[in-house]
């Protein structure tokens, strides 16, 4: 069985494990592939047609096969669902980035499930300046809310305009939008006018810097410690100036806090 808590997060019962979505998988297709049941993000699996718990929308749930783990695999407004916190309201893969090493073979971003929607329930985003190991000044957003902020750095697409996102479909599990749930948070000497959102057409919304919507790279290489844990800034910058995906074009680029 399927059920919410509060308002913005999926459980499973009787386990009470809080659910995630990840960025880099489209509707009802899954791309992580840890078959182990103690792997860090095991599938939520069912044997028959998931249940809606009181306050789920039982129209939402669904199953996929997945025929490397020889089972069905719940999902929730089209997309696949998946464990990871170590007991019940322990938020610890909440926006959660891969990049711990060793990082595994996909990338991409946890997020948390709206009972509500099935989109990612993001939380409120916090936009903050970051100084990369180059000594260059960039605009970040600070993942891992509740296990240690860490500034993850982000970029803008040449090809768009204010508001408005042309990196959809193929392009965006590539370079994931920066979501958030309510207005998101100007840190750090970032002037509050300067941060903003706006809908996408999947429903999310992305956060803006002067209108300019605002990515992740999924490829994005971490800085670490001698046991493999994320640094403050997290991320090399290793995305800029690189082109969109296939036929999207434009380029991505670091964004100047000034």
């Amino acid at each position: 069985m399927v059920a919410p808590v509060g308002k913005r997060y999926l459980l499973p019962f009787p386990n009470s494990v809080d659910l995630r979505q990840w960025s880099y998988e489209e509707r009802d297709a899954a791309a992580g592939s840890e078959t182990d049941t103690t792997a860090d993000w095991p599938a939520v699996e069912t044997t028959g047609a998931p249940i809606a718990g009181p306050g789920v929308n039982h129209r939402l749930l669904g199953r996929i096969y997945r025929k490397d783990l020889k089972a069905s695999q719940v999902t929730y407004a089209g997309h696949p669902l998946y464990l990871f916190d170590m007991g019940p309201h322990q938020f610890a893969g909440e926006d959660f980035v891969e990049s711990v090493l060793p990082l595994p073979p996909w990338h991409g971003i946890w997020y948390l499930v709206s009972s509500k929607t099935g989109l990612p329930a993001a939380g409120q985003a916090s936009i903050a300046p970051q100084t990369l190991a180059t000594g260059q000044s960039i605009v970040s957003a600070i993942m891992f809310p509740t296990a240690g902020a860490t500034a993850f750095t982000t970029y803008a697409y040449s090809k768009e305009t204010a508001h408005h996102s042309a990196c959809v479909g193929a392009c965006s599990l590539v370079w994931p939008p920066v979501l958030t749930n309510g207005s998101p948070l100007a840190t750090g000497g970032i002037q509050k006018g300067s941060v903003g959102q706006f809908t996408r057409a999947d429903g999310t919304h992305q956060v803006t810097f002067h209108g300019r919507p605002l990515y992740f790279y999924s490829k994005e290489v971490p800085r670490v410690d001698a046991n493999g844990h994320p640094l403050d800034p997290a991320t090399t910058g290793n995305g800029n100036k690189l082109k969109g995906p296939n036929h999207f074009g434009g380029t991505f680029s670091l964004v100047n806090p000034g």
